[in-house]
Order: C-alpha cells, then sequence, then structure tokens
C-alpha cells in the first residue's frame, strides 16, 4: 500500500490500541487458579495440576457465565456452554474483539466497519478487519468496480488481460451497453469487455475498430465496402449518399455492375454509384432511366428514337421491328424520311417497299449549262486550284439557285478555305454529291432529306474561285468520280 494509506491505517491502529488500553475495561475475569482450588475442596480429589482445567470443565459446563477468561495472562472468551471462542469476532458492551486459532485475545485485530474511505488521492474501499482491495475487481452492493495496487477505486478506461473496460466517474464498471466517450461510440459487453469489430447488437450490425470507436459512413472491410448510418447501424439495400443512389446487399456488401433489383435491372460504377442516362458496357450502350431501370423496347431522347434490344442492349442497322424494318444509324438513332442505299424510310422511320428506288439524277443548276472546266487533267487555273480536276464548273451568274441532283439526306453543310460555301447531299449505295463556291446556303441543316431538284443554295465564288460558278463533284465510297456517271446534260 501506498506511504499515505498505510501511515492512516498505522495511526488508526495505534488509536484503537490506547483506547482499548486506557479506555475499554475488560470484563471480570474469573481466574483458573481460583476454580481449581474449588474443585479440589468440592470433590476432595488431588488432581494433578495438568488436568485441573479439564475436570474444571466437567463439573462447572452448566454453570459458567459467558464472559472473559483469564488464562496465563492471556484473555480468552468462554461461552455459557464452557467453550471457547477461537478464530472469530465476538461482541462485548458494543465493541468486537478478535479470538485467535489458540482463542486468545488479539489485540493487533481491530474493527472496522466495512465502507468507503476517501483521501487526498481518491477513493478507496475499507474491509472489516481494516484491508482494503488491491488490484482486483470487487463487487460492493450488487456494482463492480477495480481497485488499483495503491487500493484506488478506477474511473475511465482500464487495459486488464487484453481486454479494456470503462468504469463511470462514480466508478461502477460499465457493462452491456453504448458508452460516449470523447466524441465516440463504446461497446461493452456483459463481462464489461470492450467489443472490437463486427457486432451484433439488439437486432443490428455495427462495426467497431481496433480502438472500439463506432464506425459511421463508408467502411471498407476486405474487398468489400459498407455503408454504416449515423447511428452506427449497418446499411442494407437502397442508402442516397451525397446525391448519389448505391445498393447494398443483404450482408450489406456494395454492388458494382449489373445487379437486378425488385425484376429491374441496375448499373452500378465501379464506385457503386448507380447509373442513369446512357451507359456502356460489354462493347454495348443501354438507357437508364432516372430511377436508374434500364429501359427496352422504343426510347425517345430529345426528338430522336432509339430502339432497345429485350437485353437492353441498343440497336444499329438494319432491324425489323413487328411487322417493319427500320434502319438505326452508329449512334442509334432512327433513320427517317430519307432513303437507306435504295430503300426508303418514311417519317415513321418504317421501310416503305412501295417507294421505288430510281436512278435518275438531275441538272444541279437550272438555265445554265456551259461547262467552263471538265472533270479531270487541266492546267492550274489560279494559286491553290489543283491540275487535276474532280469535278466539273457550271458558268452561271452570282445568285443563281443551286438544286440537289437526287433525293438524299443533307449529310453536312458550312464553309472552306478552298471549297468555300459547300453542302454534301448523301444519295444512299456510297454516293455523295459536293456543290462548292456558292454565295449562301440555302434552309437546310443536317439529316434533312431532300429531293431532286430542292434548293440547297446560291451560286457564287466563295473559296478558291476565279469567278462566279459552281462547282460540282461526286463521291463514290469516298473516292472522287466523274459527275458524268451520274448526270447528262439538259
Amino acid at each position: 500500500m501506498h506511504d499515505n494509506k498505510s501511515q492512516w491505517f498505522i495511526q488508526v491502529f495505534c488509536g484503537v490500541l490506547t483506547a482499548f488500553a486506557l479506555f475499554i475495561p475488560l470484563p471480570a475475569m474469573v481466574f483458573a487458579e481460583d476454580e481449581q482450588q474449588e474443585y479440589v475442596q468440592e470433590s476432595g480429589q488431588d488432581v494433578p495440576e495438568s488436568e485441573l482445567s479439564e475436570k474444571v470443565g466437567e463439573i462447572h459446563t452448566e454453570d459458567y457465565t459467558e464472559g472473559w477468561v483469564l488464562i496465563d495472562d492471556k484473555s480468552h472468551w468462554q461461552y455459557a456452554d464452557g467453550t471457547f471462542a477461537y478464530n472469530t469476532w465476538i461482541e462485548d458492551n458494543g465493541k468486537k474483539y478478535y479470538l485467535d486459532e489458540n482463542g486468545e485475545l488479539d489485540p493487533s485485530m481491530v474493527w472496522h466497519d466495512p465502507g468507503w474511505r476517501l483521501n487526498f488521492e481518491g477513493w478507496w474501499w475499507q474491509n472489516e478487519d481494516g484491508s482494503y482491495p488491491t488490484s482486483c475487481f470487487k463487487d460492493i452492493n450488487n456494482v463492480t468496480y477495480y481497485f488499483d495496487s495503491d487500493g484506488y477505486m478506477t474511473v475511465g478506461w482500464l487495459f486488464l488481460d487484453g481486454s479494456w473496460y470503462y468504469f463511470s466517474d462514480s466508478g461502477n464498471m460499465v457493462t452491456n451497453g453504448w458508452i460516449y466517450v470523447k466524441g465516440n461510440w463504446y461497446y461493452l459487453d456483459s463481462s464489461g469487455a470492450m467489443r472490437t469489430g463486427w457486432q451484433k447488437i439488439d437486432g443490428q450490425w455495427y462495426y467497431l475498430q481496433e480502438s472500439g470507436a463506432m464506425c459511421t459512413g463508408w467502411l471498407q472491410n476486405g474487398n468489400s465496402w459498407y455503408y454504416l448510418g449515423s447511428s452506427g447501424a449497418m446499411a442494407t439495400d437502397w442508402v442516397y449518399v451525397n446525391g448519389t443512389w448505391y445498393y447494398l446487399n443483404s450482408s450489406g456488401e456494395m454492388v458494382i455492375g449489373w445487379q437486378r433489383i425488385r425484376g429491374n435491372w441496375y448499373f452500378f460504377q465501379g464506385s457503386g454509384a448507380m447509373s442513369i442516362g446512357w451507359q456502356q458496357a460489354g462493347g454495348s450502350w443501354y438507357y437508364l432511366n432516372n430511377s436508374g431501370a434500364m429501359l427496352t423496347g422504343w426510347i425517345q431522347i430529345n426528338s430522336g428514337w432509339f430502339y432497345l434490344s429485350e437485353s437492353g442492349a441498343m440497336v444499329i442497322g438494319w432491324q425489323k421491328i413487328g411487322d417493319y424494318w427500320y434502319y438505326f444509324r452508329e449512334s442509334g438513332l432512327m433513320a427517317a424520311d430519307t432513303w437507306i442505299d435504295s430503300y426508303y424510310l418514311t417519317s415513321s422511320g418504317a421501310w416503305d417497299p412501295s417507294v421505288a428506288y430510281d436512278n435518275i439524277y438531275t441538272w444541279p443548276c437550272p438555265g445554265y449549262t456551259r461547262i467552263s472546266s471538265d472533270y479531270g487533267p487541266r492546267p492550274r487555273p489560279t494559286a491553290g486550284a489543283s491540275s487535276y480536276h474532280r469535278g466539273i464548273d457550271i458558268s452561271a451568274p452570282e445568285g443563281a439557285t443551286v438544286t440537289s441532283i437526287h433525293r438524299g439526306t443533307v449529310q453536312s453543310y458550312g464553309y472552306n478555305g478552298t471549297m468555300g460555301n459547300y453542302v454534301k447531299i448523301s444519295h444512299g449505295n456510297g454516293v455523295v454529291s459536293v456543290y462548292m463556291h456558292m454565295s449562301r446556303i440555302a434552309n437546310i441543316h443536317t439529316g434533312m432529306s431532300v429531293s431532286a431538284g430542292t434548293t440547297i443554295g446560291y451560286v457564287g465564288s466563295t473559296g478558291v474561285a476565279t469567278g462566279a460558278h459552281l462547282h460540282l463533284g461526286i463521291l463514290l465510297n469516298g473516292n472522287y468520280v466523274s459527275p458524268w456517271n451520274y448526270i447528262s446534260r439538259p
């Protein structure tokens, strides 16, 4: 025991001894020698002194008064039946005394009322014999406490035999419950030991770090991710975190990739975030609505139509849907009101077999037929011009009308430093007509369907040109060919 407590105990002990010696009179003693003389007189027998005490007990058993007996200058306690007290406490006139194994009064043993004691270093517990518990648990009034090596009551955290325990400010050990300490939650089991790792408590799963602190938010454990709510309870099913949806299976693990949930397919990125809109996976495109569910069949996005197969994959190329054929471009957009190869697609996108493909091409500059430069080799007319003419030049005044030579779809239009204002029209089967050097372009747009004779622009001399004219070129599968293969002069 530490010095302060030892000094306190010694002082108390000395005080008790002094009080015992000075102020506590022992009861009147019955002396053994008087009893021996009385026995000889009454019995008329000469008994050896060594046997007298035994003989005294034989004839006086019924007559003894319970009390103190002095034998060989040692105080003993004799009961009314003549027996003596050994190894026990007895009470006399409100005071308690201890008789040792020989039945002799032990003045070093002082009775203390058990209870809590407080000094400047803390609380401690005093036993009946004046001792105090050290380095041990002790149950007092059905409450468990721990006393350190100096005997003081422990508060706060205690690490003992590989486990952590927590004692409240009043010293009682916390068991079977949560405690909140310095901003963190901890859980103590029925033995008071702090738990770590996965713990199922009141039907919910929690994760407690090695420090015992309860986790919240995202947790990576092994190769899996889990989400623990603000209460620390492990989430399952859908969770919405920072503007993003995630799905956690029945084990609490975050899922990724394709998942079928309540009859719908969803796609979760590597981060676990649920995808919406277009999603490419496994070489195919899929569309997921705002709820994340994968769509199938026809969908309209902005003004365009797309078709998604039963697997959800976006289709391209020719597709028979129901009783009709449709054509979907590389982007998945359905073609409509246009020719694809030699097939005409209506405004609904369905192929109309009643519309026959014709191979008639018309003159692009009505009323003007003079050719100022023909297709093929030629002297370079100006700097930047080609010495091999990949089209024909039709002389016409500024502002003369330029028309499409055949039905088709506007592929592109704009301005180029060499071509000037230009328009490209796709006619199917790899045929594209190109119109250059126009003064301006008519009101057209990419993807617009045109017919033979549709106005697409007006003659000019923009780009590399020596005067007002229309340059007409024909591309077949990306290579320029002679326009005379398609048109003839009126």
